[in-house]
């Protein structure tokens, strides 16, 4: 939304320009106890709503249950089996004359019991199921820390933006007070039209500059609202004399010895690598015999039909039987080898791109840890920026007072002021955001991260809503 346009001067120039002037020093954050929801709260409230972390605890589930399939082929295998026939049969045998018709029934039934003793391939394929159940739960750690970051990063960006906005709602009013001045003088005849001309064109940037931020502040809480059930009307913000998390303190190597075990996305790169070596381990256990005990109980009743008189053979049979049965591979054209080789290669590579994304996390770490040091000296020279304008902004009124200087000097100083407060509001949100970025490049980023950030922010920030903003008569 865009301001309303700008009337004729009227009186009341004068009231305008000067609440400015002594608001602009002000900061846009409330610094009572914060009530607003914090980033913690957020993330609470997307575990069980989030869709691709419950897509990947479905699919970590998914790989438990086929763990528990490969498990049980180390177990015994019972089959029973059944079987009822009623058979009439014509035989005719050498040396006789005619045939012999007979009828009878015929059952079948049997119990039969295998125990492997000896299957490497099972016990493999077993172990294999354990590494892409570890990979499963990787995945979803890895999951729950990447939505973490996401939450907590869009919704710094939220309250940034909120902040920057209120920062521009309060230069748009200083040159509209400005140019109603600018318009008095006109009508005095006391400056040009150019003159004029050039106050309306400073209006109508700092209108664009308030449109595209508010735009931006929009588009933010579009993103934020993809990942949590609701936007609140209010986040939490650093206060103006809040200090900020500062995990750069801890010695970067420390941060890279943890990147290199609890980063995220290397967790996942080992599991994948263990687990690619447990699967050319299935290949290679091929090559052994299989040792099975196999037991079973089976019997055979060939009994005539009672109602058929001619029938005069009769049969029954019971079966109890205990053994070993082996299978040994002797050639199988070589795919069992080549099977294995390609799984080592496979596990090789695996292994080369995990050490390739260790150099990467620590090349991340590194620059990271030195953007938080560069960037605590940045907000500390931010900060003296900010107070050496507010000093200058005092100096003027003065001037203008005692009638030494002009109101354009007074606008000219509040704008300036305006300005260091944006650069240390971007600087302050940048360093948060580079805090959660280490805390997640170093496998540490989850709830009570964001629970302990959430407390340094002791500030709270509003969020506008959609409504047209005008400067008061």
């Amino acid at each position: 939304m865009r301001f309303a346009r700008v009337k004729p001067a009227r009186p009341g120039w004068l009231h305008a320009l000067a609440v400015t002037v002594f608001t602009a020093g002000a900061s846009v954050v409330s610094a009572q106890p914060a009530s607003a929801p914090g980033m913690a709260d957020l993330f609470g409230e997307a575990l069980e709503d989030n869709p691709a972390l419950r897509g990947q605890r479905l699919e970590y589930q998914a790989l438990e249950a086929d763990q528990r399939a490969a498990a049980g082929q180390l177990l015994p295998q019972i089959n029973a089996s059944g079987e009822w026939l009623n058979i009439r049969r014509e035989e005719q045998t050498a040396g006789s004359d005619g045939n012999d018709s007979r009828r009878f029934t015929q059952q079948t039934y049997s119990l039969e019991m295998n125990q492997p003793l000896l299957d490497l391939p099972a016990w493999e394929r077993w172990r294999a199921r354990g590494e892409a159940v570890d990979l499963g739960n990787a995945r979803l750690q890895g999951q729950r820390t990447t939505l973490a970051f996401d939450i907590g990063q869009r919704y710094l960006r939220t309250a940034e933006l909120a902040e920057l906005v209120s920062l521009r709602e309060r230069e748009v009013q200083a040159v509209r007070g400005s140019r109603q001045r600018a318009e008095a003088l006109f009508n005095e005849g006391r400056i040009t039209r150019s003159d004029l001309d050039s106050t309306t064109a400073r209006v109508e940037l700092a209108l664009s500059e308030y449109d595209r931020t508010r735009l931006e502040l929009e588009r933010a809480k579009s993103r934020l609202a993809a990942l949590v059930p609701e936007v609140p009307r209010s986040l939490r913000a650093p206060a103006a004399d809040d200090p900020l998390p500062a995990p750069h303190e801890q010695p970067l190597a420390q941060w890279i010895e943890r990147g290199y075990t609890d980063n995220p996305s290397v967790r996942v790169r080992q599991q994948q690598f263990e687990l690619q070596r447990r699967e050319a381990q299935v290949a290679r256990a091929r090559h052994w015999p299989d040792i099975d005990l196999t037991a079973g109980y089976s019997r055979f009743d060939d009994m005539d039909d009672p109602a058929d008189l001619a029938s005069t053979s009769t049969g029954e049979r019971d079966d109890l039987f205990v053994g070993l049965s082996i299978d040994v591979p002797i050639f199988s054209g070589g795919s069992t080898s080549a099977e294995a080789r390609a799984g080592r290669l496979r596990a090789d590579g695996e292994r080369a791109r995990l050490e390739a994304l260790r150099r990467e996390v620590q090349s991340t770490i590194e620059q990271t840890h030195q953007a938080l040091v560069s960037g605590e000296l940045a907000i500390w020279r931010a900060e003296t920026a900010v107070e050496s304008a507010r000093n200058g902004l005092r100096r003027i009124e003065t001037e203008v007072a005692a009638g030494r200087s002009g109101y354009a000097a007074l606008l000219e100083a509040e704008l300036a002021l305006l300005a260091t407060n944006r650069r240390l509001t971007r600087l302050r949100f940048q360093q948060l955001t580079n805090a959660l970025e280490l805390e997640r490049d170093g496998g540490a980023l989850d709830e009570t991260v964001l629970a302990r950030f959430d407390q340094a922010l002791e500030g709270t920030v509003t969020l506008p809503g959609n409504e047209d903003f005008t400067v008061p008569p």
